[in-house]
């Protein structure tokens, strides 16, 4: 039950960052639960859960964090660029109208 549950609702996030969340709540809950020991066949269960589905990207999530220990880091947006309105100053105006 808690490995479809969770899996389910892991499957069902839409982005990078919620799937992450979804994963690290799974592992907390699991190990809360069931103690640290229960981590890895509750990760191989998920695994294999999101393999049936192809729910790929699910399951390299789960495939590195058994790989690293740890949950990848999610490259944040840039923030938007300012946009600097060009000036027209005297030395531009000075060139172009020597450029005629």
């Amino acid at each position: 039950m808690t490995v479809s549950r969770n899996a389910s609702h892991i499957a069902s996030t839409l982005s990078a960052s919620r799937r992450n969340n979804a994963l690290a709540e799974a592992i907390a809950e699991v190990t809360k639960d069931h103690g640290d020991k229960a981590v890895d066949a509750f990760l191989d269960a998920l695994k294999g859960w999101f393999n049936q589905r192809n729910y790929q990207a699910a399951a390299e999530l789960v495939d590195y964090f058994q790989t690293h220990g740890c949950l990848p880091e999610i490259a944040q947006p840039a923030p938007p660029r300012r946009r600097i309105s060009r000036v027209t100053s005297k030395a531009d105006s000075a060139c172009s109208a020597n450029a005629k």
